[in-house]
């Protein structure tokens, strides 16, 4: 059985700046890809110097997230606005 860990990050999220950057619907997005032959993945990697924001201590010592874990306040939209920075020169047919 593998350990599974609860960091509340209510602290954090509370002194964060709130990003009000828009998140588009998902179906919308689904809906656009209909008919398509081809498709594609982005793999995002990861900034080391942002692991210690996620960084964490227990009885069995101190970790840092490799990723953007669930709970962070703004990860939905920091993730919307990069997406559509990287993407930014496409025409994609999206309602």
């Amino acid at each position: 059985m593998k350990d599974r860990c609860c960091i509340d990050y209510r602290q954090l999220n509370n002194v964060k700046i709130k990003d009000a950057y828009p998140v588009p619907r998902t179906d919308s997005r689904l809906g656009a890809m209909s008919g398509a032959g081809w498709f594609g993945t982005i793999d995002m990697p990861s900034a080391p110097e942002d692991m210690d924001k996620t960084a964490f201590i227990c009885p069995r010592g101190m970790y840092r997230y490799p990723t953007m874990p669930f709970g962070l306040f703004n990860e939905g939209a920091t993730f919307q606005r990069l997406i559509d920075i990287v993407m930014s020169g496409l025409h994609l047919n999206i309602s």
